[in-house]
């Protein structure tokens, strides 16, 4: 299917390997295509504010259609199963806000219920704080919301979101920034 991406991205090779279920791969080229899009995000951006200085940060581009792409083949060929959108979903159903600037008490308690509901959580790094550390699942039976793992990877301390590691470099963007562009 043609996506009518704004940043001239094509998403063939995602949408291919979600329709063959070769889960892991997609995950890694989802990560690789959010890499994409933070970085040509954050050139529009500065295009239009070489153009006019006096630009009101609302008015920046965002990549919300991108994203939303993105969410539609993981949305589409998971059958509902995974998506970013599933994650939210299940985040704000255990307690989660729509803050994502601010770490409360709460928002930690709703993020432990989440890692646990799509099977993220491991005990054995709860003691040090940290809500992650359970190896993925690359299958359609991982629970629902599994996938895509960029979540898992930005989250590396409770209610605290940092950057995300695809084994190349370290993006900018956490599951907020996601989320935002999705709502």
């Amino acid at each position: 299917m043609s996506y009518k991406s704004p940043l001239c991205i094509n998403y063939d090779k995602l949408e291919s390997l979600l329709s063959t279920e070769k889960y892991k791969e997609a995950d890694r080229e989802t990560n690789q295509l959010l890499e994409r899009i933070n970085s040509d995000e954050r050139k529009k951006r500065r295009e239009q504010y070489r153009r006019d200085p006096s630009i009101d940060e609302s008015s920046f581009f965002t990549a919300k259609e991108d994203i939303k792409i993105i969410d539609q083949i993981w949305m589409q060929y998971s059958r509902g199963r995974f998506s970013f959108t599933k994650q939210y979903e299940i985040y704000r159903s255990c307690g989660g806000s729509n803050d994502f600037s601010r770490s409360r008490k709460k928002d930690r308690d709703a993020l432990v219920k989440f890692f646990k509901e799509v099977g993220w959580y491991s005990s054995s790094l709860a003691i040090y704080g940290k809500p992650g550390g359970k190896s993925l699942t690359f299958s359609f039976d991982a629970p629902v919301g599994h996938l895509p793992s960029f979540a898992k990877r930005t989250k590396t301390e409770l209610g605290v979101m940092d950057s995300v590691d695809t084994g190349e470099k370290k993006s900018t963007w956490d599951w907020g920034n996601i989320v935002e562009r999705l709502t």
